[in-house]
C-alpha cells in the first residue's frame, strides 16, 4: 500500500491564524499516522469568479493564472483533503467558493471521488450555514465527505491556541483525520484490486466538447 499524500487547505486569509494552526496539528496526528501531507494557503489577495470563458477546457488550467492554478496542481498529486474555512457573518468569504468553482470547472478530476474532511471555524451560528453551503459547493465535484460525531468547530478570539483548550475540539479533530485517512486507503485497496471507478456522467453544467461531442 503506498503513503497517501492529504493536501491541508487553509481557506483563511490570514495564513498563521486559527485555520493555519488547526492544520499544523492534523499535519502532526497525520504524520503519526504514516501519512504525507502537502499545504495550500489560499493567499491575502482576492481570487475573482469564473468567466466562463471555458479557455481551461484543453489546458486544464484556469486562463486567471493566479493561486488556483497552484491550488490544481497540488490537487492532482493529492489523495485527499483537508480543508479548514472561516467564517464570518453567516458565511465564508468569496474567494472560496471562487477558487472552488474555478478548480472544480478547469481539473474536475483532480477532486472527483477524492475524500475531503471540512472544518469551519467561527463563533456560534455562522457555522452551520457556512459548512452546508462549502458542503454543497464540494460535494457538487463528486467529492465524498468524511463525517464525525459534531459537525464543526468553534474558534474564539484571535489567540489560535484558544482552539485546543476546548477537549472536544481536539477529540473531534483526532477521530476526523482517522476517518479521512480510513477512506483513502480504503480507495487505495480498491483500485489495487482491480475496482474500475465509475465513469462521470454529463450534467446541464458541462460544457459540451469535455465529453466529445459537438461545441
Amino acid at each position: 500500500m503506498k503513503r497517501p499524500t492529504i493536501l491541508l487547505v487553509n481557506c483563511s486569509k490570514n495564513r498563521d491564524g486559527n485555520c493555519g494552526e488547526l492544520l499544523s496539528s492534523v499535519a502532526e496526528e497525520l504524520k503519526k499516522l504514516e501519512a504525507d501531507t502537502e499545504r495550500f494557503w489560499i493567499g491575502a489577495d482576492h481570487i475573482t469568479g469564473c468567466k466562463f470563458c471555458h479557455g481551461c477546457m484543453e489546458t486544464g488550467r484556469c486562463v486567471i493564472d493566479d493561486r488556483v492554478n497552484t491550488f490544481i496542481e497540488k490537487a492532482t498529486e493529492a489523495d485527499g483533503f483537508f480543508i479548514a474555512a472561516p467564517q464570518t457573518r453567516m458565511t465564508s468569504n468569496g474567494s472560496i467558493d471562487a477558487m472552488l468553482e474555478r478548480a472544480f470547472r478547469a481539473k474536475l478530476d483532480a477532486f472527483r471521488l477524492k475524500p475531503y474532511a471540512l472544518v469551519t471555524l467561527a463563533r456560534r451560528m455562522s457555522e452551520d450555514s457556512g459548512a452546508n453551503r462549502l458542503s454543497a459547493t464540494i460535494a457538487s465535484a463528486e467529492m465524498p465527505m468524511i463525517g464525525r460525531k459534531y459537525w464543526n468547530l468553534t474558534g474564539d478570539g484571535r489567540d489560535p491556541r484558544e482552539l485546543f483548550k476546548n477537549k472536544s475540539n481536539v477529540r473531534e479533530l483526532s477521530s476526523m483525520v482517522q476517518n479521512l485517512l480510513y477512506f483513502v486507503r480504503c480507495i487505495d485497496v480498491g483500485c489495487d484490486a482491480g475496482l474500475i471507478r465509475p465513469s462521470r456522467a454529463q450534467t446541464a453544467f458541462d460544457p459540451l466538447d469535455i465529453f466529445g461531442t459537438e461545441k
